[in-house]
C-alpha cells in the first residue's frame, strides 16, 4: 500500500527525532567518557569501532541492502539468510583479523593478550551483523521506527551499563572500552530478539537471496555510501598511526559535535528522496535551506570559539584548546558536507548516478590522506589533521555537484534550476 505525503513526512519526522536524540546520548555518553578517562581511551574506542566498521561494510557485499530489498518485495526474509549470513560473516572475521593486525594495537593490547582481546572483538562484529540483518528486516517490512529504535535502546542500555560499572567502582579503561563497544551492539541485539519474538510476521520467511543480487541491485548508491565510510574510517586509523592515539581521540570528538549539527539537515535530504516528483525545481529551495542552516551552524561555532564561550563550559574535554582548534577548522566543513548530502539526495532520487557521479564520491577515499600530507609542512600536523577533513568535503562536494549537473544538462525534458 503506497504510503501519503502526510506519513511519510511522519515517519520521515519521528525517525529524525529518535536520530537526533540517538546522537544526543551517544554525544553525552561520549563527553563523559573523555572526562572521566581522557582523549587516549576515546581514540582506542574510535581505533576498535573503525576496525569493525571496515570489517563490515567492505565485507558486507551488499548483503543488507540485498535483503532490505527481497524483504520489501517478498513479504519475508530470504529462506537461505542463515547460510548466506554465516559466509558473509566468516569473511568479515578474516578481514577483521587482518585490519586489526594492521592497525595500532600496540597502543591498546599487550601480546600476551591478544586473542581474548581478538575474541572480544569477534564477538562485537557477531553482534553487528546480527543486528544489521534485523535492521535490514525490518526496513523491508516498513517498521522504519522500530528500526531506528534498535541503535537507540543500544545506546541507552550502554550508556546504563557504563554508569552502573562507574558506580560499581571498576575504574579499568580496558573494561569501560569494551563496554562501549560491546554494549550498543548486544543491547540492540537483544531488543531485536524481543521485538521479532513480540511480532511474529516479523520472522517469515519467503524466497531465496540470490548472490548476484548481493551487488547488482543499487550498486551506485551502495558505492557512494561505501566511498563516504571508507574515507573517513582509514582516515581515522591513519591518524591513530601517524600521529597519536590522543590526537585520534581529539579529532573523534570534533567531529561527532560536527555531525550533530548537521543532523537536522538529513531531515530535508531523506523529503527529498521520498518526493515522488521528476521537477528538480525544488532544488534551489533546498540548497538555499541547506546552506543557510550549514553557513549559520559554520559561523555559530566560530564565533561561539573567538568569544571564548567554550572557555566557560565545566567540562575540561570541551575547554581542551587542541580539541577547540581542531573543533573551529572542522566547522568549516559543515556547509560542504551539507551541500554534499543535497546533491547526492537528489542524483539518487533522481536516478542520476553515472559513473562521473560515483567517481566524484570515491575520490574522496584517498582525499584525506593526500590532502593531510600536502597540508601538513604549511599547516603544522594539528592544523593539517581538520584542514584535509574539510579540504575533502570542499572537493568531493564540487565535483560531485558538477557531474549532476552535466547529467541534468544531457536530460531531456527536465531544466535545472539557476543557482541562487
Amino acid at each position: 500500500m503506497k504510503k501519503s505525503p502526510q506519513k511519510i513526512l511522519s515517519i520521515v519526522g519521528i525517525g529524525t527525532v529518535l536520530s537526533l536524540v540517538y546522537s544526543a546520548l551517544n554525544y553525552a555518553t561520549q563527553i563523559a567518557l573523555v572526562e572521566v578517562f581522557g582523549y587516549h581511551l576515546r581514540g582506542v574506542y574510535e581505533i576498535l569501532m573503525s576496525v569493525l566498521g571496515l570489517a563490515s561494510v567492505l565485507f558486507s557485499f551488499n548483503l543488507y541492502t540485498a535483503i532490505n530489498l527481497h524483504v520489501s518485495r517478498n513479504k519475508g526474509a530470504p529462506d537461505n539468510l542463515a547460510t548466506v549470513g554465516a559466509i558473509v560473516l566468516a569473511v568479515q572475521l578474516v578481514a577483521l583479523m587482518a585490519l586489526l593486525a594492521l592497525s595500532p594495537r600496540e597502543e591498546m593490547v599487550v601480546g600476551s593478550q591478544w586473542l581474548g582481546f581478538f575474541l572480544l572483538l569477534a564477538a562485537a562484529a557477531v553482534l553487528n551483523h546480527k543486528v544489521n540483518e534485523f535492521t535490514a528486516i525490518l526496513n523491508g517490512k516498513h517498521h522504519f521506527i522500530e528500526a531506528k529504535m534498535l541503535s537507540l535502546v543500544g545506546a541507552l542500555l550502554s550508556a546504563c551499563a557504563i554508569v552502573l560499572a562507574y558506580a560499581l567502582g571498576v575504574r579499568d579503561a580496558k573494561v569501560i572500552v569494551w563496554i562501549a563497544v560491546i554494549g550498543p551492539f548486544l543491547g540492540s541485539y537483544v531488543y531485536a530478539k524481543y521485538l521479532f519474538r513480540k511480532v511474529m510476521e516479523l520472522g517469515s520467511k519467503s524466497g531465496t537471496l540470490v548472490w548476484r543480487t548481493l551487488y547488482k541491485e543499487n550498486g551506485a548508491v551502495y558505492l557512494i555510501s561505501l566511498a563516504q565510510f571508507i574515507s573517513l574510517k582509514l582516515y581515522l586509523l591513519y591518524i591513530a598511526r601517524n600521529e597519536s592515539v590522543e590526537m585520534l581521540g581529539v579529532f573523534s570528538l570534533s567531529y561527532s559535535l560536527v555531525q550533530f549539527v548537521m543532523l537536522p539537515a538529513t531531515f530535508l535530504a531523506t523529503i527529498i528522496i521520498s518526493n515522488e516528483s521528476d521537477s528538480l525545481s525544488g532544488f534551489s529551495r533546498s540548497f538555499k535551506v541547506l546552506m543557510s542552516y550549514g553557513v549559520a551552524s559554520c559561523a555559530a561555532i566560530i564565533v561561539a570559539i573567538a568569544l571564548g564561550v567554550f572557555d566557560l563550559l565545566p567540562l575540561e574535554s570541551l575547554r581542551n584548546p587542541r580539541f577547540v582548534s581542531v573543533l573551529e577548522v572542522m566547522a568549516l566543513s559543515i556547509p560542504f558536507s551539507l551541500l554534499n548530502i543535497l546533491v547526492v539526495a537528489t542524483a539518487i532520487r533522481k536516478n542520476m548516478c553515472s559513473r562521473a557521479f560515483v567517481l566524484g564520491q570515491v575520490l574522496m577515499v584517498p582525499l584525506p590522506i593526500a590532502l593531510y600530507h600536502l597540508g601538513a609542512d604549511l599547516l603544522g600536523m594539528q592544523s593539517a589533521v581538520s584542514a584535509a577533513y574539510v579540504g575533502t568535503w570542499l572537493v568531493g562536494s564540487v565535483v560531485t555537484l558538477a557531474a549532476l549537473q552535466n547529467n541534468i544538462r544531457k536530460s531531456r525534458g527536465m531544466a535545472w534550476p539557476a543557482f541562487p
